[in-house]
């Protein structure tokens, strides 16, 4: 079987093993864009599809995008990124269209383009998407008018996260319906109502969070014990509940968790790195006269 039609096939379970906690919206995500790619949809000269995710920061939705965009391509540098908020006014407009056309210029044969927080683009910026969405044509400012049939188009905002964090125990649907009026009224009707598919993805609670960190310390120690050439361990309870405490939070999602996994880690291991020198058992422990980490 073709090894990218077997990464089709494979793309739900991908996509479960890395975006936790948002089974709805991946397996959305992941039916899109196997119908794309197997041709079941009448798209013509548009993009093979185009994808708007909706949910607070640090859910999984740029994760979602690099995710499919290996899945698709083989390789995670077929996704570029471009951050919306820096061409919220009519000054910057040159450079998104040379920005975007650079992109993709790299990409002759298809690529995932990721608009992040879409909503702050200004409006003749939006207007160029919408022409994309539309026609599946890019208009360079040199006229050149660039084809992006083999392209996916992915646009991501937290619009309505405010509301869906107060929402904790409210059915699935119920904040999709949420998340959606507030996007359908924010964003150009048009805009909206072009995009392939607006999916929703909720805030992490707490059990999914706790999955999260220990993924993350796992990876962290595996790093770290190639850094020191031995292996290293945890104190797992005391190390894993400190770690919540000040990494778990709502609003910011996994995010928050992933930069206190670093930084915690980090000023454990420090002193020893910076020493040359090897710590003894190799285990990490929580201290609490030191406020932190400590490895020994």
């Amino acid at each position: 079987m073709h090894s990218g039609f077997e990464r089709l096939i494979d793309l739900p379970r991908l996509l479960d093993a890395r975006i936790l906690g948002q089974k709805s919206a991946t397996s959305r995500l992941a039916r899109a864009v196997q119908a794309a790619e197997l041709g079941l949809n009448q798209v013509g000269p548009r993009p093979k599809g185009s994808f708007l995710l909706l949910g607070p920061t640090g859910v999984g939705k740029t994760e979602s995008a690099k995710c499919l965009t290996e899945a698709l391509f083989g390789t995670g540098s077929r996704l570029e990124m471009l951050f919306m908020n820096e061409y919220s006014s009519d000054q910057r407009l040159c450079e998104f269209l040379n920005r975007t056309e650079a992109a993709i210029g790299r990409h002759p044969h298809g690529a995932t383009l990721l608009f992040d927080e879409i909503e702050k683009g200004h409006s003749r910026a939006i207007d160029v998407l919408l022409s994309v969405l539309e026609e599946g044509v890019f208009t360079a400012l040199s006229g050149e008018r660039l084809r992006l049939n083999r392209f996916y188009l992915v646009m991501t905002s937290n619009l309505g996260s405010g509301d869906l964090a107060k929402m904790e125990n409210a059915p699935a649907t119920m904040m999709e319906r949420v998340a959606l009026d507030v996007a359908s009224q924010a964003l150009r009707p048009e805009f909206f109502a072009r995009i392939t598919e607006r999916i929703v993805f909720r805030p992490l609670d707490l059990e999914t969070q706790k999955q999260i960190l220990y993924n993350l310390v796992t990876q962290k120690l595996g790093l770290l014990s190639n850094f020191f050439e031995q292996s290293l361990t945890i104190d797992n309870g005391p190390v894993a509940a400190f770690l919540l405490r000040v990494g778990y939070n709502r609003t910011y999602g996994a995010r928050l968790l992933r930069q206190e996994v670093d930084r915690q880690f980090n000023a454990a291991s420090l002193p020893w790195a910076l020493a040359g020198r090897t710590p003894g058992r190799g285990l990490f422990r929580y201290d609490a006269a030191v406020g932190g980490l400590v490895l020994e």
